[in-house]
């Protein structure tokens, strides 16, 4: 080696050993480091479930239909029993509707879905169309969605 290089690296040796405890801290918590992000990333993949489902109580989406209604209507609606009454009409007859529609479609969008697809589920009763096949749907400009 060159006296050059023999300088640098003695050099660098030199300062090594002056500071000898300030390093093996560093290096110590770089390992402890990477032991702990490998540690969770084990422990997240053995515990990984299923994701959370939100369901929703009858009751709560009956009181959050009423709310929507009473914002919409607030002349027409004079009591709770009439809201509950016209509720309980649009959601049968929507489910009466998706039951016997070959596909389903929003008036607000040009995309129709089986009745079983969980955007069809989406669309609110009031803005419904029933399609009894692909060419009436198609007829009547809307387009089949890839999602279904």
């Amino acid at each position: 080696m060159s006296t050059r290089r023999k300088s640098i690296v003695l050099n660098i040796a030199e300062k090594c050993k002056r500071h000898e405890s300030r390093i093996m801290i560093a290096i110590t918590m770089i390992f402890v480091a990477i032991i702990s992000f490998v540690g969770g990333m084990m422990t997240h993949s053995a515990l990984a479930t299923t994701p959370l489902v939100v369901e929703y109580d009858a009751a709560c989406v009956q009181y959050t239909q009423e709310r929507r209604l009473q914002k919409r209507q607030p002349e027409q609606i004079q009591d709770k029993q009439s809201v509950t009454a016209q509720i309980k009409t649009k959601n049968n007859s929507a489910r009466q509707t998706k039951g016997q529609c070959m596909y389903v479609g929003s008036k607000r969008s040009t995309k129709y879905y089986p009745p079983t697809c969980r955007f069809a589920k989406r669309i609110a009763p009031e803005n419904l169309r029933c399609f009894t096949s692909d060419e009436d749907a198609r007829a009547k400009g809307y387009v089949r969605s890839r999602a279904c």
